[in-house]
């Protein structure tokens, strides 16, 4: 069975890509290279500033290469560059009124504080052929990095009467794999990480992005998060048992009473610290 947070990745032949080291600038100065002036050493320090966020990105790039996500990211990152415009769905309409639940709501308000115009919800997919319609939680999208992300919030069985497991292993193969097979990137969480870690999970989101565009906007804004601990994904027979033991009102009561919990301590959502000046050079 696989763990959650579920990331899926059209896949091909492996792709090497190189990774260059930035080289740390000296100081430079005025005068024929005699003196130092003020203004050179303020330079030098706002150049030290820039070199600090490429030196983190490269290390990060470095330790992805360790993963064996890099070459699926790879593949996937070389697609992207070589297309025009990634294939387009047969067909998507928008509908904003689309009754959401309480933590879509939730984690709606999360994404677009940080990731702002690329988030859309109430997007309708249709498949005209096989009379399908997949409406996802919320997608990523950036048209100028032809970067398409289906992103889910799993939940392990229905509320109320019913109960019945769903999400459970394999039960959206035929979903994930319409999705891939368009190009897109499909991201699942469960809807206790989204509650309890909401920043671990946005930071899962702009991993993903960096890892496709080399675009370390998002990912400095999580740089002092901890990275998001795998869930296993459940079977129908652990959804029943969860379903009896009402497992799910652990959480969502978390959610109910407005707290959240990050980095094992109730905290503020309001005090995440959004570093939004990123300049690439």
């Amino acid at each position: 069975m696989a763990n959650y947070p579920l990331i899926l990745i059209p896949t091909e032949n492996d792709i090497s890509i190189e990774i260059e080291k930035p080289k740390s600038p000296s100081l430079k100065k005025s005068f024929f290279g005699l003196f130092s002036m003020e203004s050179d050493k303020q330079r030098h320090k706002n150049d030290m500033e820039a070199h600090s966020k490429l030196y983190a990105k490269y290390q990060y790039q470095t330790m992805l290469r360790a993963t064996d996500e890099f070459d699926n990211f790879s593949t996937q990152k070389e697609f992207i560059n070589k297309s025009k415009t990634i294939p387009n769905l047969e067909k998507y309409r928008n509908f904003d009124n689309i009754r959401k639940g309480l933590t879509e709501d939730y984690f709606l308000k999360e994404l677009k504080s940080i990731f702002t115009e690329n988030i859309y919800t109430g997007i309708v997919i249709e498949q005209f052929f096989k009379r399908k319609t997949y409406i996802p939680d919320f997608v990523f999208i950036d048209q100028t990095k032809n970067i398409f992300i289906d992103i889910e919030i799993d939940e392990p069985y229905f509320l109320g009467s019913d109960g019945s497991p769903i999400h459970y292993g394999g039960a959206d193969k035929v979903r994930n794999q319409y999705f891939l097979s368009h190009g897109w990137i499909v991201l699942r969480f469960t809807e206790e990480q989204i509650v309890r870690y909401p920043f671990r999970c946005q930071k899962e989101i702009a991993k993903v992005i960096f890892q496709l565009s080399d675009d370390y906007s998002y990912l400095w804004i999580f740089s002092n998060i901890k990275d998001l601990k795998p869930i296993k994904q459940w079977s129908w027979g652990e959804a029943e048992k969860m379903c009896k033991n009402e497992y799910r009102n652990t959480y969502l009561d978390l959610l109910a009473a407005g707290r959240i919990e990050e980095d094992d301590e109730f905290i503020n959502p309001g005090k995440i610290k959004r570093k939004v000046s990123w300049e690439q050079s």
